[in-house]
C-alpha cells in the first residue's frame, strides 16, 4: 500500500480553489517545475497559465531559452508549503483572482 508520503512524494500539481459563495471560482494550481542547472521549484499558474510573482501581478511564462534569474527569484517557490500558503493568501487578499490596478491604469 502507498503512504501519504509516498503520495505526496509523486504528486506534480495541487488546485488552490477559492469559492466565496457568489463567484464562479478561480482556479490556481501550484505546480512542480524543473530546469536545467536549477533544483525542482513549485510554480503558481492561473486557469491561462500566466505565473503569479511574489509582486501578485500574473507574468507570461518566457520559453526556456528567455527565462532569467529574477523570472526563478520571482516566480517560483522553493517549499509546495511556502507556495500554496502564498497562493491562499493571494486569494484571500484578492478573492476574484486578480490585483487591483493602481489608480489612472486601466
Amino acid at each position: 500500500m502507498v503512504t501519504d508520503a509516498e503520495l505526496l512524494a509523486m504528486a506534480s500539481a495541487f488546485d488552490v480553489v477559492p469559492y466565496d459563495g457568489h463567484r464562479r471560482p478561480r482556479l490556481i494550481r501550484v505546480e512542480k517545475r524543473s530546469a536545467a542547472g536549477k533544483p525542482p521549484s513549485w510554480a503558481i499558474v492561473s486557469e491561462t497559465g500566466c505565473n503569479l510573482s511574489r509582486e501578485c501581478h500574473w507574468m507570461i511564462e518566457p520559453m526556456n531559452s528567455n527565462k532569467t534569474d529574477e523570472f526563478f527569484t520571482d516566480c517560483r517557490w522553493g517549499d509546495l508549503r511556502e507556495a500554496i500558503g502564498f497562493a491562499q493568501d493571494f486569494l484571500r487578499q484578492y478573492p476574484g483572482g486578480f490585483k487591483p490596478l493602481p489608480d489612472g491604469l486601466e
